[in-house]
């Protein structure tokens, strides 16, 4: 380009290869030169590299900032060790050697937001779930049992995951929500189906045994089917599907875990609630001889007892050798447990009522 000067001013004079030569470096690099020595051609007289321009400048914050992005190179690549590693060692090392600040984003961004926004929502929709549970029940030690199952179910989560050598991720907490609604499900199905056996006049045992016999075929067979629809998904190779194993690994081996917890463990913890409302109604009656006293007040009554576990466990064990020496006998003497089923919510508010009709 060069400027002449005419006389209605100054013109620009453009001087351009035609669009077949634009296109070609071999044609720029040969282009001739007028030099004094003579004729020279471009590749001589300068030295030139390609690189990338910045189409455009992006700002976060009023600062610039330069996107790097990066993909799994495989199916079998560990998400959390990677990050690990760019935590820990090449993300040190760029801020130390040079003026910049890094920040994580992408999927691992998003990862961490989904986490904090579970741990925000997660105990709102816990208490909505406790709530409706107590509700149904009536009773604080039959909601609390439910909620006892629940720690136990990670025990699958985690053997999963092992088995198949895949991380925790934020993906298999998706699938841990998921078996927790399970859990609760079955366990309100089996506790209703034990009250209503026992306001229909059966004896405590007999109605905890109809109760495992009548559930057993349902919860297995919901257990099966999920499991079963859930394998193709667990032994996907494709990569779309990665994102989804974690969480079909939660749900699939965490229902095998809740299914054996509510068939085994929760009516051993019926027994175990049993017992302990005819132990406060036998300490209560040591407490308040002349008068039956509310729920609350046992309740309050019975905390100092607490106190007695020690003395409890050494009278229970010196008890096999001198029978005279059980704490547990001395407070149950007055108590007749074979008719246990009497202590239960459910038959006491129905005498209630027959008292004041």
């Amino acid at each position: 380009m060069q400027t002449l000067q005419t006389q209605t001013g100054e013109e620009k004079l453009w001087i351009r290869l035609d669009e077949k030569s634009q296109n070609s470096f071999s044609v720029l690099e040969k282009l001739k030169i007028k030099t004094t020595l003579g004729e020279i051609e471009l590749k001589e007289l300068v030295d030139y590299n390609l690189i990338d321009k910045e189409l455009s400048i992006n700002r976060k914050n009023g600062k610039n900032i330069i996107t790097v992005d990066g993909e799994l190179a495989s199916k079998d690549s560990n998400i959390s060790e990677i990050l690990a590693i760019v935590n820990s060692d090449i993300i040190p090392y760029i801020e130390s050697n040079y003026p910049v600040t890094v920040e994580l984003a992408g999927s691992s961004d998003e990862g961490t937001k989904t986490l904090e926004s579970m741990r925000m929502i997660g105990p709102v929709f816990t208490i909505f779930i406790l709530c409706i549970v107590l509700i149904t029940f009536r009773s604080f030690l039959q909601t609390f049992t439910v909620f006892v199952l629940i720690p136990f179910t990670f025990i699958g989560v985690v053997t999963g995951h092992l088995i198949h050598g895949i991380p925790i991720s934020v993906l298999s907490g998706f699938g841990v929500v998921a078996l927790l609604g399970v859990l609760v499900n079955d366990g309100l199905v089996f506790i209703s189906s034990f009250n209503i056996n026992i306001k229909e006049g059966n004896s405590f045992f007999v109605a905890l045994e109809k109760t495992a016999i009548s559930r057993f075929r349902p919860i297995i067979l919901t257990t099966m089917t999920t499991v079963f629809g859930l394998l193709p998904l667990i032994f996907e190779t494709s990569m779309q599907a990665q994102f989804l194993i974690p969480m079909a690994i939660s749900l699939s081996y965490g229902i095998i875990i809740a299914t054996l917890l509510t068939l085994v463990l929760l009516p051993a913890l019926i027994v175990g609630i049993s017992n302990f409302r005819i132990i406060l109604h036998a300490y209560s009656k040591i407490i308040f001889p002349k008068y039956e006293p509310s729920a609350f007040t046992k309740t309050i009554a019975f905390f100092p007892s607490v106190l007695l576990i020690p003395i409890f466990l050494i009278t229970t064990i010196l008890a096999y050798f001198v029978k005279k020496l059980s704490l547990f006998n001395w407070i149950m003497k007055d108590i007749d447990m074979e008719k246990r089923e009497y202590f239960e919510p459910r038959i006491r508010e129905k005498n209630r009522l027959k008292e004041m009709v």
